[in-house]
């Protein structure tokens, strides 16, 4: 195949992506038109989007402020005057979206306001289904928007759209600003049937971290097997090697020292009194948010020398009963084979 057939190829694609687009339309044209109830956005979805004006504005910009305190901290929310991001202009012009568009850098923060007409169509007919694949700078500009349901707005539909949205688009900068806000709205909202729902989507790459053990210190929920193990890096515990060679025969074991301690396979760490310092800790994506709720400044339990000497002392003794574990093994077959 030549270059020229090389580049129909790809004209070809792009026209039968705009046809999709234009199918989705009760009807349709080339003209620049405005917002309106042509795209068929699912109605969990509208009702989660923030719009501007017209006959379904839902949206003040009018600074207000929002208080949450619990016991180990206390935030005060506002906002930067910043526009909402996600926020839907009805008066903008959108039209079908060309080749060029389809390939734009929409660039990071983006927002609806500063897409073209042409990316702003591409957005709104994703919109139509949120599972499809599509560049994350889309995915993040409705995120915005959630997260201020998060924090003000809608949030048990929010909390449940993202957690949707996290089974769709596996971008790492996505998962990892959707996981912190998730726990975030768990601890501001006192929701620990959400957080254990955060716990059971972990994806690859997320682990137990300070924003977890603040979330499950406040709602006074035991540390699993598997996040006090996820902390040995954390808490500088290095002779990793039977966690990585001997996972199951270390789980036994760290379950068995678990039961000995505390009657029950889990740490129950939240009885701890500890002195916590605080530090920033980036949260939320949404940049029209005050940067005291974007990067509270929150306990540090993780870096605490007392909690690191206890998962230290848990995760030291569980290498050595493994260790003579796999001793008496290799006497037992030793003996056998004679």
């Amino acid at each position: 195949m030549g270059f020229l057939n090389l580049f129909r190829g790809k004209k070809e694609k792009s026209e039968l992506l705009l046809e999709k687009s234009k199918n989705r339309l009760k009807s349709s044209n080339n003209a620049v038109e405005p917002y309106s109830d042509r795209f068929q956005i699912p109605e969990d979805v509208k009702k989660l989007m923030w719009i501007a004006d017209g006959k379904y504005k839902n949206y003040e910009s009018e600074k207000n402020t929002k208080i949450f305190e619990n016991e180990l901290f206390r935030i005060e929310m506002s906002y930067l005057g910043v526009e909402e991001p996600s926020l839907i202009f009805s008066n903008l012009p959108i039209k079908p979206p060309s080749e060029e568009d389809y390939n734009t850098d929409i660039g990071y923060f983006p927002s609806y306001e500063r897409l073209n007409p042409g990316t702003k169509w591409i957005y709104l007919d994703w919109l139509c289904n949120i599972s499809n694949k599509i560049d994350t700078g889309y995915v993040f500009i409705f995120y915005y928007g959630l997260e201020r349901h998060l924090i003000e707005g809608d949030y048990r539909n929010a909390f449940e759209m993202i957690f949707r949205l996290r089974q769709y688009h596996d971008n790492k900068s996505f998962l990892s600003y959707s996981r912190n806000a998730l726990i975030m709205s768990s601890i501001l909202h006192r929701d620990p049937e959400n957080l254990e729902k955060v716990l059971s989507d972990f994806h690859e790459g997320e682990k137990c971290d300070n924003l977890l053990l603040v979330a499950k210190k406040l709602m006074r929920l035991d540390l699993t097997i598997d996040e006090i193990i996820s902390l040995s890096s954390k808490v500088g515990f290095k002779n990793t090697r039977y966690i990585k060679n001997e996972p199951q025969l270390f789980r036994f074991h760290l379950s068995q020292l678990l039961i000995s301690e505390f009657n029950k396979e889990s740490f129950p760490f939240h009885e701890l009194e500890f002195k916590l310092k605080n530090q920033t800790t980036l949260i939320f994506a949404n940049y029209s948010l005050d940067n005291e709720i974007r990067n509270p400044n929150f306990p540090v339990i993780i870096e605490n020398k007392e909690f690191a000497e206890i998962i230290s002392k848990m995760l030291l003794v569980t290498h050595e009963n493994v260790k003579k574990d796999l001793a008496e093994q290799r006497k037992m077959k030793k003996t056998e084979s004679n």
